[in-house]
């Protein structure tokens, strides 16, 4: 396979797939929520990113992109019409899977591009512990918001960032500007009022707590913590541009041998 265009699993034919795995023992996941992101985004933004993200990484490393994984825990989000939620443990059961799989073709590297963030981290790593343990795999996992996270922090302006906010906003506006609606949006720069607590990103929370149905129907009335306002394509493009240069950076420096 040439470079210079994703290379997608699912449309490579078993004897393509061959010569794909030939050259690589590493696979990109792109894994995300469907949930609900405010009036003025859809329900799949955190798949549409992750899969932006991980096709430009394939485009210029010729790794292949797996197919999504679509859902994942974010019951909190279920106080909104739309939401589908799993359980941790299905979650963790079908990546450690998935990894059996993998590793019959030789793949041992699997970069989960997690779109859902913090939503389902703590799952990411403890499916990570359960993949070495069962499987001649191992989970590397690149959060959306933490990798390049100082660039992409730089680019916004908003004070804070939380949940379809500036950043998601930006980044559906370079992705699919046809399903992002921010007419009459206003900025919900609301946040806990203990001082430990934060779901502001410029503000980590001093101790790790998971919001409820409850927590978001306070803190978000209309599903957005942030100002989408603020949000323009070009941001949107230069942060997905820098995520996916460091996650490629990574994925170079593996297969070098450079990375532990």
């Amino acid at each position: 396979m040439s470079k210079g265009k994703p290379v997608l699993w699912a449309e490579l034919s078993w004897p393509e797939m061959e010569k794909v795995l030939a050259s690589t023992d590493t696979v990109l996941l792109p894994v995300g929520s469907t949930e609900q992101h405010g009036r003025h985004l859809p329900l799949g933004v955190d798949i549409f990113i992750p899969v932006d993200i991980a096709r430009r990484v394939s485009a210029e490393t010729g790794v292949p992109v797996l197919p999504s994984v679509n859902f994942v825990p974010c019951a909190w989000h279920e106080c909104f019409p739309g939401a589908i939620s799993i359980t941790p443990r299905v979650l963790i059961s079908q990546l450690v899977d998935i990894a059996r799989s993998l590793q019959n073709y030789g793949v041992r590297n699997i970069i989960l591009v997690n779109g859902h963030t913090g939503g389902c981290d703590s799952t990411l790593v403890a499916a990570a512990d359960e993949v070495l343990q069962e499987t001649a795999c191992r989970f590397y996992i690149a959060s959306v918001v933490d990798v390049a996270a100082d660039e992409v922090l730089s680019i916004c302006s908003s004070p804070v960032l939380g949940h379809a906010d500036e950043v998601e906003t930006a980044k559906m506006m370079a992705i699919r500007p046809d399903l992002v609606h921010i007419e009459g949006v206003k900025a919900n720069d609301r946040e806990p009022k203990s001082g430990y607590l934060s779901v502001n990103y410029r503000r980590k929370s001093r101790i790790f707590f998971r919001t409820s149905k409850e927590d978001w129907k306070a803190l978000a009335p209309e599903g957005y913590i942030g100002d989408p306002s603020a949000a323009t394509p070009e941001k949107g493009e230069a942060m997905l541009s820098r995520i996916a240069s460091e996650i490629s950076g990574f994925i170079k420096d593996l297969e070098n041998g450079h990375v532990i």
